[in-house]
């Protein structure tokens, strides 16, 4: 008999949110699912939250602490106690998708894993799961797990996943990325660090339009100091996703080159970036955080943009 368990999980972040939602009592898999409606208008009403580092004032996204305090104070409570051979193929899929759903704003591999048991028990009674195969496919992208990724498209080579490609691993605890090689043959994983002066890290998107329109000033022939600037005292990351996007971030790269887009690879390697909207861009000093700049519109940010440069010593 298989019992799906997903132990206690820790979050470390600058603040927490306020918001805890607690189960109180053992429920029923429609009752969880009642549940994870009122977490969802929970997360839909208020997601950005208010924080200070060395007295200046920044803003966060609170929705991955809420889902994590639902794991802790009901969803992990409940799902302890299932026993997934004796539930319905419906019900499987009901706590399959919850999970999925909450995986999307807090990822962990524990996660993962009863998803993976999940996808086994309808398997060993005959279901078709490609569906949740696709999901599973999905979760690994998100949680970067893109070795056992590709060994599912090995494995079921008659489903349509999003491309990926060898991930080469130097992988450690310490903060890093992962980039894409020219060639668009391999993702590596790099290492950071931060320097001893000024420097910016952009959360960006290939896929997300204020990026473009960012990107695309930055560009522009009239721009040469700014992107001298962030060529080199810049690093753009891109926060976890479903899918690489391996051709977007390939053409990007070419065109807005030496300038590369990155793929975070843990967002813990980074407690700094608390709100991980594109485009967002952090300004440090000395390794320290000094302000925040959120969204590029479509009238620009220059001045905005200009003096958070010259608050690092940049310009």
């Amino acid at each position: 008999m298989k019992t799906l368990f997903i132990g206690l999980l820790i979050v470390a972040g600058v603040a927490s949110a306020s918001e805890h939602f607690t189960c109180g009592q053992t429920l029923d898999i429609h009752k969880l699912s009642e549940a994870r409606a009122e977490i969802e208008k929970l997360s839909y009403l208020d997601t950005e939250y208010y924080y200070s580092v060395n007295g200046n004032h920044f803003i966060g996204d609170k929705r991955s602490e809420i889902y994590k305090n639902f794991l802790e104070e009901c969803l992990n409570k409940q799902l302890v106690s299932y026993d997934l051979e004796a539930l319905s193929s419906a019900d499987l899929y009901d706590i399959f998708d919850l999970i999925r759903h909450v995986n999307f704003y807090y990822q962990d591999p524990r996660l993962v894993k009863a998803m993976e048991l999940i996808v086994l028990a309808r398997q060993r009674r005959g279901d078709i799961v490609s569906n949740l195969l696709t999901s599973l496919h999905k979760a690994y992208i998100r949680g970067r797990a893109i070795t056992e990724a590709r060994q599912l498209e090995k494995r079921y080579p008659e489903l349509q996943f999003t491309e990926t490609l060898p991930l080469i691993k130097n992988i450690s605890a310490e903060r890093g990325f992962l980039e894409l090689d020219d060639n668009r043959q391999s993702i590596l994983y790099r290492k950071f660090e931060f320097g001893p002066n000024g420097h910016v890290v952009v959360v960006s998107s290939p896929m997300c339009s204020p990026s473009k329109r960012f990107l695309s000033w930055l560009n522009a022939p009239n721009r040469e100091m700014y992107k001298a600037i962030f060529s080199r005292f810049a690093t753009f990351v891109s926060p976890p996703g479903d899918y690489l996007h391996i051709e977007s971030y390939h053409a990007a790269n070419k065109e807005i080159a030496p300038i590369k887009l990155h793929y975070i690879y843990n967002k813990d390697q980074w407690p700094e970036i608390q709100l991980w909207n594109t485009p967002v861009f952090y300004f440090f000093y000395d390794g320290k955080l000094v302000s925040q700049l959120i969204g590029w519109p479509e009238e620009g940010r220059e001045v905005a943009l200009t003096n958070a440069l010259k608050a690092v010593k940049l310009l």
